[in-house]
């Protein structure tokens, strides 16, 4: 197990206990009680306690994935039948026909 700092347990401590209620943690007697205690075990270094921390930093890191952008269209063109859109980013084109009503 690698050393965890004291200020990365007490910053994510909230988001940990979340995430072990989420994951089935139940209080039996009080929250407040069970709280403490597992904030006393975190800061302590118990061992299954570290072990669940860790498998929390880890999860937390798999699950960030960066926000696709959506494309700018820079140029459209329009004419009666289509409209043509120009994603220089992209390298690409898409023409949309405009639908003709009988």
């Amino acid at each position: 197990m690698k050393e965890i700092s004291d200020d990365i347990k007490t910053e994510k401590f909230e988001a940990f206990y979340q995430w072990l209620k989420e994951d089935g943690l139940v209080a039996r007697r009080s929250e407040r009680m069970l709280r403490k205690r597992i904030f006393r075990n975190l800061l302590g270094n118990e061992e299954m306690t570290m072990e669940n921390f860790e498998d929390f930093l880890i999860e937390g890191k798999k699950k960030k994935k960066p926000k696709r952008k959506k494309p700018i269209p820079t140029q459209v063109e329009t004419t009666e039948d289509e409209t043509i859109v120009h994603y220089p980013r992209y390298k690409t084109t898409r023409r949309f026909v405009t639908p003709v009503v009988p």
